[in-house]
Order: structure tokens, then sequence, then C-alpha cells
């Protein structure tokens, strides 16, 4: 489904949908994504999908959450360095609104430079994943950091095929058939 979404009028993305991600993880695993869009079951699914594939069914301490609008880059960074517990196998960090909010650049614009520079040589044992409604890609810091990011697109479909396809892949997922 990768470019089938992004709004009437608008160019299309070559980013990996959202329903898409679960199944590159256990060939393509990479140390950073954007989850970016607004449609909020999109977000979910591919955050269930990231937790099902990197933590499987005990999430624990590996996991963990933060308000992109309240939390230091320090505090980030430090999670992500931080080696998994209990013999877990990999620590999955999440930076909600990570975007702009209100009259604030957001989490992304204000860090996207040191993030970038972090992520030139991510550790192994972590995924840092960020979660975005939208993304002002008129600064620099954007635009460094989004090119260290897979970008998971969460908007809304924009074709008939596209919404036809996820109809078709959510049947599969429940195990139902799908007649058109």
């Amino acid at each position: 489904m990768a470019g089938s979404w992004g709004g009437k009028g608008k160019k299309k993305s070559s980013a990996l949908g959202a329903l898409d991600l679960e199944g590159t993880l256990v060939s393509d695993r990479r140390p950073a994504y954007l989850l970016l869009g607004n449609e909020d079951f999109l977000r979910e699914e591919a955050m269930a999908g990231l937790r099902r594939a990197l933590l499987g069914d005990v999430i624990g301490p590996s996991y963990q959450v933060f308000d992109g609008t309240r939390v230091e880059l320090a505090t980030v960074l430090d999670e992500v360095r931080t080696l998994p517990f209990f013999g877990a196998g990999h620590r999955l960090v999440i930076v909600d609104r990570a975007g702009p909010n209100g009259n604030a650049k957001g989490f992304l614009a204000e860090h996207g430079d040191m993030l970038a520079t972090f992520l030139s040589s991510p550790p192994d044992t972590s995924t840092l994943v960020f979660v975005a409604d939208k993304l002002d890609k008129r600064y620099k810091s954007i635009k460094t950091v989004t090119a260290k990011l897979t970008e998971i697109n969460c908007g809304p479909y924009d074709e008939d095929s596209a919404l036809l396809r996820f109809l078709r892949q959510r049947a599969r997922h429940w195990g139902r058939p799908f007649a058109r």
C-alpha cells in the first residue's frame, strides 16, 4: 500500500503504509520510525504491530511512552541507550505528539539535528518511534532528522483501490472471507 496515501491534490508519499509495517519488521527492522498522520486507528495498529514484533507478549519495562510536549531530549536518549531489562531482547521507546503543538514547533523540530546525529549510530537493542499528526518540513532540523527515520503513513486513504486493499487485509487478519 505504499504510495496510496496522502489526501486529495497532494503528492503521493513513498512511505510504508501503517498496516504493512508488521510484516516488514521480521526481515527489515529499522532503528527509528515516524508514524505520521492523523488517523488514530492506523497509528494504533502500527504501534501494536511494533510492540508485537519487537517485544512479543510481555511488554514490561522495555516499553516506554513519552509525551513530546513535556519530555526532555536527554530523557529520551537515556531511555534508548538503556539495555533491556530481565533478559528482554529489545526496547521500544515512543515519543508521542512529536510534531507541532499549538504555538510550539514540536519535539522533532526543536531536537532534529541532535537526534539525527544520535541516529547515525543507534544502539542495536532499542527502537525509537516518533508519532505526529503533521510536520512542518520548512525547518532544516525536520528535514535532517526525517532523512534518518522510516516514515509510516497513518493518514487517510485517498483512493478507492487503497481502501479496498485495506478492507481485504483486515478481513484476512480476522480470518473472514471478503468478496467484492
